[in-house]
């Protein structure tokens, strides 16, 4: 009965995710980005092709390749600047170690100059090459939106001056296992869906695996600051998954743990409200080395990186091995992870609360016998 109840649940978020077409390209270990209509796809791992989907046309168009002495592995790209003409994006990092920026105007205009948008659309190499930056993850923040924030295997953050990358500082990240810091989740903090103002500090928040943390970084000392923040039972031997904010909401999708299992779960934390939901139900694919991004609309969630396709045939299980994957593009809709909890969940909360509280008190008592004088 339980196997079947689980099954349907399965069965029945089917409808929840669209897939699209065949990808024009290999693009596992992606960088999207939204823009108007638009999510550019900015290349992958051992793909240098870069594309722009419409997300009313539901087409692909290409966009550019990065230059051929550039081989992708696990980047990071950012938007840095948007007006009425384009934007500008800026990839870096990556085992092979690059940075580089496109002004980017949409290649969907009727009336474009040609010459002028092959001008504008293409990488350009800037500043000196870094450290392996593999599985970094970066994004923007200061007084003037003039930092760039970049954290990194194995325990590594860096605050850069956005337009001379010159680094600012350098900081050890306090995590207990640097194993874990893979692909990490990097956002700044928001509350109901507005960044934190402040105006010489940025806040961020960093989840991968058991580490949870909130990040502080004051301009006038140059400093960070760190603060530890509970990571739920089920998600810590999670790594590399996708995520997004919707508001002041983290969802993450799918992900991997050490053991090279998958995993098909989708999650919440609530900035505001420090808490976190694990959903009832699931992935209809299993996804790892994702990326998600949400349309500029706020609207939809989309997906793009490598799955596995799950066999209804067999029993479900929490965890997948990775037998086989494809890599493909999935959308959701941001309203259906925005519901009141099922009561599946709210049981699943009051267990996750039940054992936050077994563990403080753990943790308490440590520390009174840590204090407590020993015995000569």
């Amino acid at each position: 009965m339980q196997q079947r109840k689980i099954l349907s649940a399965i069965k029945t978020m089917v409808g929840v995710f669209d897939t699209f077409g065949a990808l024009p390209g290999t693009f596992d270990h992606s960088q999207c980005v939204a823009y108007e209509s638009e999510i550019l796809i900015c290349g992958g791992a051992n793909e240098n092709s870069c594309y722009s989907f419409h997300t009313v046309k539901n087409e692909y168009k290409r966009i550019c390749s990065y230059p051929d002495e550039i081989r992708l592995n696990k980047h990071c790209v950012v938007k840095i600047a948007e007006n009425a003409d384009g934007i500008r994006l800026l990839s870096f990092g990556g085992a092979n170690k690059h940075t580089l920026y496109m002004d980017y105007v949409s290649i969907w205009s009727d009336d474009q100059d040609e010459n002028a948008t092959k001008k504008k659309n293409s990488y350009n190499v800037i500043g000196k090459s870094r450290n392996n930056l593999e599985k970094v993850r970066g994004v923007i923040g200061g007084s003037k939106n003039h930092l760039l924030f970049i954290a990194y295997s194995p325990d590594n953050i860096d605050v850069l001056e956005l337009n001379t990358l010159q680094c600012l500082k350098q900081k050890t990240l306090p995590v207990e296992d640097v194993n874990t810091i893979v692909s990490p989740c990097l956002v700044l903090k928001r509350w109901d869906g507005l960044e934190v103002a402040n105006e010489k500090k940025s806040e961020m928040l960093l989840f991968s695996g058991k580490t949870g943390l909130s990040i502080t970084y004051d301009e006038d000392t140059n400093d960070f600051a760190f603060d530890n923040v509970r990571v739920c039972t089920t998600i810590r031997s999670i790594i590399r998954y996708a995520y997004v904010c919707v508001n002041d909401n983290i969802l993450f999708f799918g992900g991997q743990n050490s053991g090279d299992k998958v995993s098909r779960a989708v999650y919440k934390y609530s900035m505001s409200a420090n808490t976190w939901m694990h959903f009832e139900h699931v992935c209809s694919r299993v996804l790892y080395d994702s990326v998600a991004v949400v349309s500029a609309d706020n609207v939809d969630i989309h997906m793009f990186g490598r799955s596995v396709d799950y066999n209804f045939d067999t029993t479900p299980t929490e965890d997948k091995d990775c037998n086989f994957d494809i890599t493909e593009h999935i959308m959701t809709k941001v309203h259906e992870w925005m519901k009141q909890p099922t009561e599946y969940e709210k049981q699943w909360i009051k267990h996750e609360e039940e054992i936050q509280e077994l563990e403080e008190i753990k943790q308490n008592f440590d520390e009174i016998q840590h204090d407590f004088p020993k015995k000569n």
